[in-house]
């Protein structure tokens, strides 16, 4: 005897175009309409954790954040971006039929696209409390970071800034990048060329052609390099304002206070001590430059290696 199974499921032909689209505005809700729910939810799950990892990893490593982290973060959020509704597009066109699910509404879609796009928005806010991007407009911090570059500053580490960092800070009525040199109650002696700080010099030396290569910094005249905080970094010692120099200075750094000295110690002003708050951010590195060799260069290299 034979038995008729009639199936109560309902049929539904996907539109790879509406599927494309849904998924290209709101990660995952491609797949959801093409009734894989759970694909969906790791595809938005995935793009907004792929944000979040970047403030997580800001909490856990503080000052140590490097644009090393941040840039290949932010290429595996657009791949994702990429791939979810292309995957969505490519389902929809080989299988145009498929059984409807409970989640096959305008509600649920609705729903879905609300929790996504908010969750997105939350997480593009905190890039602006984190982060911002600064133009060099002097030449201060030759030859390391030159008129013209972009960098990227991490506003959240201020309170970490140590001596060897480069920060963003308030100088007169403008924003200026310059190099921690001495924080609160050390003692420092210095002139144009030369700084000691509780006693210790921090002595010149040339740079050999190797890590001016690393760092960038061929082009300059008059270049040596000067160690802080098991960091060196490139100066410009100016021949004939050394000469002039006779003057020495000393103070100690007051409560709140830190010394910031500019790497082009041939200009008209070398070292700024000024209170911690002016501090906007620590430089992280360079985003654009000219020389596209300096792009996500370190603007240090390790003392001791």
């Amino acid at each position: 005897m034979k038995s008729n199974i009639i199936s109560s499921e309902v049929t539904f032909k996907r539109r790879p175009f509406s599927a494309f689209v849904l998924s290209f505005f709101f990660t995952g809700l491609g797949q959801v309409y093409n009734g894989n729910f759970i694909k969906g939810l790791i595809y938005s799950v995935l793009r907004i954790f792929s944000l979040l990892a970047i403030p997580l990893y800001l909490f856990m490593n503080g000052k140590e954040f490097s644009v090393f982290f941040l840039f290949p973060v932010l290429c595996v959020h657009l791949l994702i971006w990429i791939i979810s509704p292309l995957e969505a597009l490519y389902t929809a066109s080989k299988k145009k039929f498929f059984n409807l699910r409970w989640f096959n509404s305008i509600i649920i879609y609705f729903l879905y696209a609300v929790i996504f796009a908010g969750l997105l928005t939350l997480s593009c806010m905190l890039f602006p409390k984190l982060f911002s991007i600064d133009r060099i407009t002097s030449d201060n911090m030759n030859p390391g970071l030159v008129k013209g570059e972009y960098l990227l500053i991490n506003k959240s580490g201020i309170i970490s800034a140590d001596t060897g960092d480069i920060v963003l800070f308030s100088y007169g009525e403008e924003e200026a990048a310059g190099r921690i040199i001495a924080k609160q109650g050390d003692i420092v002696e210095v002139n144009r060329n030369n700084i000691s700080v509780n006693n210790a010099s921090l002595s010149y030396n040339v740079f050999n052609d190797g890590d001016a290569e690393k760092m960038n910094i061929t082009d300059f005249q008059e270049v040596f390099f000067e160690i802080n905080a098991e960091r060196k970094y490139a100066v410009i010692i100016s021949q004939e304002k050394k000469a002039e120099e006779k003057t020495k200075k000393q103070f100690i750094i007051g409560d709140d206070e830190v010394l910031i000295a500019f790497d082009n110690r041939a200009a008209d002003e070398v070292y700024v001590k000024t209170v911690t708050s002016s501090i906007r951010g620590i430089v992280q590195g360079i985003i654009f430059s000219k020389n596209m060799k300096k792009i996500l260069n370190r603007t240090y290299l390790p003392a001791f290696k």
